[in-house]
């Protein structure tokens, strides 16, 4: 990525431990099998104390986990999360992690697409790729492991990761095409409180594996700053990462349909920014996105089911 004059905003050096520690439980999540890796499992309080809890090791967290069942998830309005589960057998859950450092300051949030499988849903995904989206789930695996590093370094910010984990499969009760959900977004949702800024992971659209055929992950953000600082992670990490456009003409492209507020796939062919577009509606304030695909799931022939990309810049 070259040198940079100017250092990024915030500067936070994670050990190499930690970032080695964290990363093989990014890799472990990510090579698990999608029926050992369900909501379910994630829900368990075992599979969370043997994560957390490191005391026997010596690395224990102050890592404070919350799993939301599908009761309060339904009491919250979550309804295009809701509509994204319905289709599978496994029961829904939404993961809330708190690191509070004793900072008064505004948490960084950092958020992450939890799908344990993506099939498709009634837009079945080709079968020749079907075995890669069992790594839908590489932003979550992402994201905990970036909380995980930060937990053990003790670092002096304030950090809280959101997650909703479910799978995206076809049956009688999947999402059918053209639904209408609704969204839990600023108009709907009791703002408690407002992020110094949001970061989310997910590996959201195969036009990013197109574009930089696998070698680096898409950023998009609202802040120059974010950009520069994320630029400077990855030259330190080796993450390449490349920025692309949030114009005002791919928002066009989520607004054509009248009858609705916004279109989840719009009208263009941009996929990745026409996404980012998409996600943009529901920010309030200075954000990265990072979408993934291509190095977050299981196409690299170079480094097959570990790769794991953006996880030691977001940490």
């Amino acid at each position: 990525m070259g040198e940079h004059t100017r250092a990024p905003p915030r500067r936070l050096l994670i050990s190499l431990p930690g970032i080695s520690r964290s990363s093989n439980h990014l890799k472990i999540g990510k090579k698990t099998p999608s029926y050992h890796c369900t909501a379910r499992r994630a829900a368990s309080s075992g599979s969370w104390a043997r994560f957390w809890d490191g005391r026997r090791t010596g690395h224990a967290t102050c890592v404070r986990v919350s799993v939301r069942d599908r009761h309060w998830i339904e009491a919250q309005k979550m309804e295009a999360f809701l509509a994204v589960a319905r289709g599978s057998c496994e029961a829904p859950v939404f993961i809330e992690c708190q690191y509070n450092a004793g900072s008064s300051t505004a948490p960084v949030l950092l958020a992450a697409k939890g799908i344990a499988f993506d099939c498709g849903g009634l837009c079945l995904k080709a079968a020749s790729e079907m075995s890669e989206n069992r790594g839908s789930m590489a932003g979550a695996a992402a994201v905990l492991g970036a909380m995980y590093a930060v937990a053990l370094a003790k670092a002096p910010l304030n950090v809280n990761a959101v997650i909703p984990v479910c799978e995206n499969m076809v049956s009688g009760q999947c999402m059918k095409v053209g639904d209408v959900v609704t969204a839990l977004n600023g108009l709907t949702i009791q703002v408690m409180y407002k992020p110094s800024l949001v970061i989310d992971v997910a590996t959201l659209t195969h036009g990013i594996l197109l574009a930089t055929g696998g070698g680096a992950f898409g950023c998009f953000s609202n802040s120059e700053a974010l950009w520069r600082a994320l630029q400077h992670a990855g030259s330190l990490t080796g993450d390449r990462g490349w920025r692309f456009p949030l114009w005002h003409y791919y928002r066009q492209h989520i607004h054509s349909d009248p009858a609705v507020d916004i279109l989840n796939r719009g009208s263009g062919n941009s996929t990745p920014c026409i996404g980012a577009a998409f996600l943009q509606n529901f920010i309030c304030g200075d954000w990265l996105h990072l979408d993934i695909t291509g190095v977050g799931k299981f196409q690299s022939t170079l480094d097959h089911g570990a790769v794991h990309r953006s996880t030691a810049s977001i940490k």
